[in-house]
């Protein structure tokens, strides 16, 4: 298949924005995918007007980077962007805006695209240089995406089948770049954002367990528990041997007092996980919770022999069981334990 032709429609002050851009296209230009063509490729001593409409004729697909200058020049907006809307409706060509900069643009003639970002986020918003990537990324991945389907055109028009699983595909693929925010945000305090880009990634794809489970540990650390049993319950749906996943519901379950439930995932949990300290830990106080000191007791020494790294908190635990059951002499000689 010939090279898909891809047409920037910009306003200068942009070029810095498009330049990073075409950076993220590098590979699919290597890999002889795409050709790309703007304006300020216009040589000296032509006729500038035809060689513009010609490139925006032969275009396959043409990008729209939408910022405030885009939108007040008077040339993008009613020579190349009409020109673009004329052969997107007619079949001709795909027109994708792209959202550099914030700008009102959701009446304009192309509003009713999908517009890249997929939360139609300004990418010049972004907060660095390393989130500014990540939001190209997207851009690229779309593209690929949308060039897997132009390769094959006539399997495209015979059925939408092409269409709808590269799209199932990309939305998959955006839906974990969402999901890697959403954990940045939530590693570094900032709860509400990370909130919100998980139910982005949910709503781009809601059978990924990783947003569920991901969602799930936020939502425990705001101390909303309910929320986060239901998502960990949605999660374990979708992939039910993830040990951690189990583990994090067992655990929720014990913060909202329901024992005898907890214990049951503590123990699905362990046989997911079998050598895990931890589990091991929390099932032994689950147990004593519930009052049954000589079984939380065996959990500890069965534990303490796998010699896991938990064993501190295991001998403390065991020795608050010790000194539930009466038995002090050997309290006092597990909490020496705990100390070497």
């Amino acid at each position: 298949m010939k090279a898909i032709r891809i047409f920037y429609s910009y306003a200068f002050p942009d070029e810095p924005l498009r330049k990073d851009l075409e950076k993220h296209l590098t590979i699919l230009k290597r890999q002889g995918l795409i050709t790309t063509w703007h304006s300020q490729e216009v040589t000296a001593g032509t006729e500038r007007l035809h060689i513009i409409n010609r490139y925006l004729d032969l275009a396959n697909i043409i990008l729209l980077l939408v910022s405030p200058d885009f939108m007040a020049s008077d040339f993008c907006y009613n020579v190349e962007m009409q020109q673009a809307m004329k052969r997107h409706t007619m079949g001709e060509a795909r027109v994708i805006p792209i959202i550099l900069r914030s700008i009102d643009w959701k009446d304009a003639p192309f509003g009713k695209l999908q517009v890249l970002p997929f939360d139609g986020k300004p990418i010049a918003s972004w907060s660095s240089k390393h989130r500014r990537d990540k939001a190209f990324l997207e851009v690229a991945l779309s593209l690929r995406s949308v060039i897997r389907v132009m390769e094959n055109p006539l399997e495209t028009n015979a059925t939408t089948s092409g269409a709808l699983a590269a799209s199932n595909e990309l939305r998959s693929e955006i839906a974990h770049l969402h999901i890697n925010r959403a954990m940045a945000y939530h590693d570094r305090g900032r709860f509400d954002e990370s909130l919100a880009i998980y139910d982005q990634a949910l709503l781009l794809n809601p059978d990924d367990p990783i947003a569920h489970s991901g969602k799930g540990d936020l939502l425990g650390d705001l101390g909303r528990y309910e929320e986060a049993l239901q998502a960990y319950r949605q999660a374990l749906h979708l992939d039910p041997d993830d040990g951690e996943v189990c583990y994090a519901k067992a655990r929720t379950l014990r913060y909202l007092g329901h024992y005898e439930e907890a214990l049951q995932a503590y123990e699905h949990a362990l046989h997911l996980k079998p050598d895990d300290g931890e589990v091991y830990y929390a099932k032994a106080l689950t147990l004593r919770d519930l009052g049954r000191y000589e079984e939380a007791l065996q959990v500890c020494e069965h534990a303490l022999h796998l010699k896991t790294s938990y064993a501190k908190p295991i001998y403390r635990t065991k020795a608050r069981i010790l000194r539930d059951l009466g038995r002090h002499e050997e309290a006092l000689q597990a909490d020496r334990d705990a100390e070497v």
